[in-house]
């Protein structure tokens, strides 16, 4: 499992929130480092601010969670309110983070990073990178427009998801492993050939330090850390450190790009 941060990246529709000292909602909550003197504040209950977050990182494979996090402060006086966060991929509403919302007074709240609430399903990285949030406020108990306010310094969300699982060819090779699927390489547009020439011991570089080694259909059976692969019928070298993977062919065999 791997965390990323997600930030607000351009506003979407509604935006009924006031700003504060005026201009584009978004970039009052993609505050780094906090800045408690910009933000966004809305006086009133049932009003939304919605907003566009950033893509998901390279190596993402499965989304698990989005937890939605607020720099906030309020004051409601005698009254209660209700900060909800809605999530969305692509304009469509997937459901709300947490099931109770953030409950605001009464009385006021000096400025504190706070969880809303976390999302919990399956997503893909397509509807990670369609990522959006609404923010919303709610009526507690007796919240008249105009006579409490909520201010929200930052907005962003921590996004929980499984990654490529990447195996050091050199020094991560134990006696015993084995390993099944297919040849995958960071960075995702590196390609190249596996070429026999006249040498039996065609060469794949694999050039970055961390790679996961599988080929689809067959297990290959580590017999020595960090240097001899065995399979029925073939051998497979690994060059100690040099990230070499060379395999005995009679051709030329193209790797695709995964």
């Amino acid at each position: 499992m791997s965390i990323y941060t997600a930030r607000p990246s351009a506003d979407g529709t509604p935006l009924q929130w006031d700003v504060i000292l005026k201009g584009t909602h978004w970039p009052k909550l993609d505050n780094t480092p906090p800045n408690d003197s910009r933000g966004i504040e809305a006086q009133a209950p049932a009003l939304s601010d919605h907003h566009l977050y950033t893509n998901a990182p390279g190596g993402f494979v499965a989304g698990v969670s989005i937890t939605v996090r607020v720099r906030v402060s309020w004051s409601m006086g005698t009254a209660s309110g209700i900060l909800r966060a809605f999530v969305y991929f692509g304009g469509v509403l997937q459901g709300q983070a947490g099931l109770g919302g953030l409950l605001m007074g009464p009385g006021s709240a000096a400025t504190a990073d706070i969880v809303i609430g976390t999302y919990t399903a399956a997503f893909t990285k397509a509807q990670a990178d369609d990522l959006e949030i609404r923010l919303t406020t709610e009526d507690g108990v007796g919240w008249v427009p105009l006579t409490a306010n909520v201010q929200v310094w930052e907005a962003y969300a921590n996004v929980t998801h499984d990654v490529v699982q990447l195996v050091n060819l050199a020094d991560a090779i134990t006696v015993g492993d084995v390993l099944t699927a297919s040849v995958v390489l960071e960075p995702p547009a590196w390609s190249k050939t596996l070429t026999a020439a006249r040498d039996p011991l065609a060469g794949i570089n694999v050039e970055e330090r961390l790679a996961t080694l599988t080929d689809p259909g067959r297990s290959v059976l580590v017999a020595e850390r960090g240097k001899i692969l065995t399979d029925p019928g073939r051998s497979v070298q690994l060059a100690e450190r040099e990230k070499i993977l060379v395999e005995e062919q009679p051709e030329d065999i193209p790797l695709t790009e995964n």
